[in-house]
């Protein structure tokens, strides 16, 4: 199914229009003000199903000084907006910050940037755009996204960032701290296979989908059982090491491939 119309069967289960929710936007926005909208839902991934949320996208020029429910320090903020009997999170982003997140993720190789920003560019990415001004006001960053090897940026960091969370579960287990031990282990575990799906053109950073991708691919079929392995006995010794042999093999085989 492709993604307008994953988009739109959602709307009609929440009894709206895509022209409805833009409409809405428009409304919040000043006229002379130019917006690009991208919706994404899990289901362009190949996950979850057509009644999963979707999550609104607005790029516009700078800061309109609207008033949000939620603001954060990567984005604008978030307006809850009620379209009939339905809410919808829409999150606003200006143009001129996603490009200098862009180009300082570029320039670091993927080592800085927080996740809900390489989260907004993957979905930015992977989501069904729809420019709503006859303007190239926003080509600039559509063009320099798409220069962006993000699969081969986001295993970089996360394989980095699993190393140092497997370095950490390794001085917990030596100082005998097992639960502490073994949730570092399954934060390492998330890193590595997350880096493991980037570098097969599957990245996902939701991560209730991290072990669903990993073990459909062929290189997770082969890591499936040790995986499971470690489940069955949370912080007993023997399972502790599965769990060290899991997540040490994975990096290894991802240092090998290059990430």
């Amino acid at each position: 199914m492709i993604n307008s119309d994953i988009i739109a069967q959602y709307l009609e289960s929440k009894n709206t229009t895509l022209n409805e929710v833009l409409s809405t936007i428009r409304q919040g926005i000043p006229d002379d003000v130019p917006f690009t909208t991208v919706f994404y839902s899990s289901a362009m991934e190949g996950l979850g199903t057509f009644s999963s949320d979707i999550d609104v996208y607005v790029l516009i020029p700078k800061d309109q000084g609207l008033q949000y429910q939620r603001t954060y320090n990567s984005g604008i903020g978030v307006r809850v907006e009620k379209i009939k009997k339905s809410e919808f999170d829409i999150e606003y982003w200006p143009i001129a910050r996603l490009n200098d997140f862009l180009r300082m993720l570029k320039k670091s190789d993927g080592v800085t940037g927080d996740f809900n920003t390489l989260k907004v560019f993957m979905r930015l990415n992977t989501g069904y755009v729809i420019r709503n001004e006859n303007s190239d006001w926003d080509i600039h960053f559509w063009n320099e996204l798409q220069t962006v090897k993000l699969n081969n940026l986001i295993a970089k960091r996360f394989l980095l960032d699993g190393r140092s969370m497997y370095d950490d579960a390794i001085k917990l287990h030596r100082g005998g701290e097992a639960l502490l031990a073994y949730e570092q282990l399954q934060r390492a575990s998330w890193m590595v296979m997350s880096a493991a799906n980037a570098i097969q053109n599957k990245a996902n950073l939701k991560e209730k989908w991290i072990a669903k991708i990993f073990f459909s691919t062929e290189m997770g079929n082969d890591y499936k059982s040790s995986y499971e392995e470690s489940f069955l006995s949370a912080f007993s010794v023997p399972i502790l090491e599965t769990r060290f042999d899991f997540v040490q093999n994975l990096m290894s085989e991802l240092s090998f491939r290059g990430s």
